[in-house]
């Protein structure tokens, strides 16, 4: 990436073990500029890990389990969907098991 947006660009995913490595590269891009959304799920409450750190991170966290019907990627869907937010969003950083 040449240059970062300043605002409501970049959507951080971690899901399930996703989220250790997914936590420092969202510390340090906020360390440059701040307005950033975090999704963080797992199958279930007792499987979620660093939702503190992560929320204090975030101008908005998302939390999803799956044993709750909804996946770690759903609240970026409705994002996107989202006409009005959509457009703040230009970049997504995933990481977690697939399946």
């Amino acid at each position: 990436m040449k240059s970062l947006p300043t605002e409501n660009a970049l959507f951080f995913v971690g899901g399930g073990v996703g989220i250790a490595p997914v936590f420092p590269i969202a510390r340090g891009i906020t360390r440059l500029a701040t307005g950033w959304c975090r999704s963080i799920g797992a199958r279930n409450e007792e499987l979620i890990f660093w939702e503190e750190k992560m929320g204090r991170l975030s101008d908005e966290l998302f939390k999803t389990l799956d044993d709750q019907g909804e996946i770690v990627t759903h609240a970026l869907e409705r994002l996107l969907n989202d006409e009005a937010r959509r457009p703040g969003i230009a970049h997504v950083v995933a990481i977690g098991p697939v399946g």
